[in-house]
């Protein structure tokens, strides 16, 4: 479901899920840490995703 990429970033943030067998909470606590990503490193001052909230909006679009 998420790319080599997206599992290193979410590894990154502190969370280390079996990506073969999420759970739902997984995915409530993927969207919770990747939120806050987005919120805290994901924008510029303008509020135009950096490459960084790019990442984070490619992994928000995939959550069921």
């Amino acid at each position: 479901m998420f790319t080599a990429e997206q599992q290193i970033f979410i590894r990154s943030l502190g969370f280390q899920p079996d990506f073969d067998n999420l759970t739902d909470e997984d995915f409530a606590q993927i969207e919770e840490l990747i939120g806050d990503a987005l919120v805290m490193q994901g924008l510029d001052r303008d509020y135009n995703p950096t490459p960084i909230g790019e990442l984070c909006e490619s992994i928000l679009y995939q959550l069921p």
